[in-house]
């Protein structure tokens, strides 16, 4: 079965019809694909070839890595190897040109494990830069269906999240949205607009509004960042970033809806989040806000980037990073991060700076124990505080490290080798490295971006 575009009803037709044609226009140049084992026609838009006519011999999983089940990228399509040892299984089959720069976001699992969305940027025209966001597809990992929906992500950090098994909310270059994927009428919802939420004792009238990272609670809490820009254009410092907290409708209640009229009356889920979303336009973000961020500032691709942050799904934990200046002479970021706990002494005190082109990704174990971040390098350290732990080896990515269960190990995507060929497409070469603070050794050869099943 080949990938379907999911539309979205208008609820908005200001900013649905921006994201909806983006989304339609990226997806053509992608081209239509097949996935899973059930057959269909292969179409390539490609350069030169699609990147499945010269796939490459599959994985090999260290025997000494963890035993549990974990999605990766590899040879541009995802991977899931399960806990029972296996090998790995390819759940896509999408077809992307050989010819193009090709960049992975982060692999996010439903909360029920039944299906993977991720950001896919893929640049026909690789002597132009590339496009730090794309559109958001939607994978079932049993059976290998791919949908692409008109939800746009960025292939950094943690721009798109799961509400339950149906929500998918995405950050966008507007404000904060949510497409409804399982819906048998689907729609696309506006929930915090950077228009109507200026209450103007947060931002003032003439700035702009970006947002950044967002992340999903047990509580039904959303939280989200967003930079005040005062100017655009060049590299540095261009505003300031924040952290804020919403509460969302009852994911219960949404369930109970959804199960009620999926088969009959997918009308009256729309009617339901109608009147659950149009009161959030009006919250005022000076009461909301949860954290101060720092700078916002343009990386040297004139990306506008904040501080990475990370949430515990209970809240009892928040760690943040504050962006206290970039140096464009040299190119290098400032900063320094804490915790809602224990304050700002002593979190991943040796970071230092690094290069302003890296974003910088903050993980946070699902217990909570334990901090990743990778930038210039792969620093972990227990949230608590005490020694940071370092691993060296050109570990940094788009994408945050992956961390089991009780922070005792961390994976990251190390660069091994880049070059560019001579139709000037960028080839990366990365592995899958794993780091207990100590010892680390090589996961997967050849992949990136792994991401641990909830």
């Amino acid at each position: 079965m080949g990938i379907r575009l999911r539309g979205g009803k208008r609820y908005r037709a200001r900013w649905l019809l921006p994201a909806l044609g983006l989304s339609l226009a990226l997806m053509l140049l992608a081209g239509c694909s097949t996935s899973g084992s059930s057959g269909g026609t292969n179409i390539s838009l490609g350069l030169a070839g699609s990147t499945a006519d010269h796939p490459a011999p599959p994985p090999t999983v260290a025997a000494n890595g963890p035993n549990d089940t974990y999605a990766f990228v590899y040879d541009n399509q995802i991977w899931v190897r399960q806990s029972n040892n296996a090998n790995p299984t390819k759940i896509t089959g999408l077809v992307l040109s050989n010819g193009a720069d090709i960049s992975w976001g982060p692999l996010v699992w439903s909360p029920d494990g039944s299906q993977i969305a991720f950001a896919l940027v893929e640049n026909l025209t690789p002597n132009t830069p590339s496009s730090t966001s794309g559109p958001i597809y939607v994978v079932n990992v049993a059976k290998g269906d791919t949908i692409v929906t008109p939800g746009i992500g960025s292939i950094y950090g943690h721009s798109y999240a799961w509400y339950g098994n149906n929500m998918l909310f995405y950050a966008s270059g507007d404000g904060v949205l949510m497409y409804d994927v399982n819906d048998p009428d689907p729609r696309v919802w506006q929930v915090i607009s950077a228009v109507t939420s200026q209450d103007n004792q947060t931002f003032s009238n003439n700035s702009n509004v970006i947002f950044g990272d967002i992340a999903i609670t047990k509580n039904n809490d959303l939280y989200y960042s967003a930079a005040q820009v005062s100017s655009f254009g060049g590299t540095g410092t261009v505003g300031s970033a924040s952290i804020y907290q919403v509460g969302l409708p009852s994911l219960g209640q949404y369930n109970s809806v959804y199960q009620a009229n999926k088969d009959n009356s997918p009308n009256a889920i729309a009617i339901w989040l109608y009147n659950q979303f149009l009161p959030m336009q009006n919250i005022s973000w000076n009461n909301n806000q949860i954290a101060g961020l720092g700078h916002a500032y343009a990386d040297t691709g004139g990306a506008i980037t904040m501080g990475a942050w990370q949430v515990s799904g209970d809240e009892n934990h928040l760690v943040y990073q504050v962006i206290d200046g970039v140096d464009t002479h040299a190119q290098t970021v400032s900063s320094h991060f804490c915790t809602n706990n224990s304050g700002c002494s002593g979190v991943l005190s040796g970071v230092g700076k690094y290069a302003q082109s890296i974003h910088g990704q903050l993980s946070l174990s699902p217990d909570a124990s334990h901090i990743a971040f990778t930038g210039d390098a792969l620093y972990v350290q227990a949230t608590g505080g005490g020694n940071v732990n370092k691993f060296a080896a050109s570990v940094g990515w788009n994408t945050p490290a992956a961390m089991t269960h009780n922070g005792s190990l961390a994976i990251a995507t190390q660069i091994v080798a880049s070059s560019t060929d001579s139709n000037g497409v960028l080839r990366i070469q990365t592995n899958l490295v794993a780091f207990d603070g100590q010892n680390n050794y090589v996961l997967i050869s050849g992949a990136q971006d792994a991401t641990w099943k909830p």
